[in-house]
């Protein structure tokens, strides 16, 4: 089990076996870009509150709703792959 830490966040990384499966090799890389979409989707929220035209409403809120997919899709992987942010008993 290895044991990395992001933005104050402690993750446990469940590995089976050995740690050849390039799968698991990824890890380190997975938890840094599903940082940066949460930020990518934090900024995106923020942006709406500064738009006052209607075609960049538009336009941020699709902004938006593809950050916020892209996020989600992260997590649901990092999920597979069995990283979690608490302790794994």
């Amino acid at each position: 089990m290895r044991k990395l830490q992001l933005c104050g966040l402690s993750f446990r990384i469940k590995l089976p076996g050995k740690q050849t499966s390039p799968q698991h090799s990824l890890s380190p890389t997975l938890l840094k870009t599903i940082d940066e979409s949460r930020q990518s989707w934090r900024y995106a929220l923020q942006e709406f509150n500064l738009v006052a035209e209607q075609n960049l409403v538009d336009y941020i809120t699709y902004k938006i709703i593809a950050a916020q997919k892209r996020y989600i899709f992260l997590l649901e992987q990092a999920r597979n792959e069995g990283l979690t942010a608490w302790p794994v008993d």
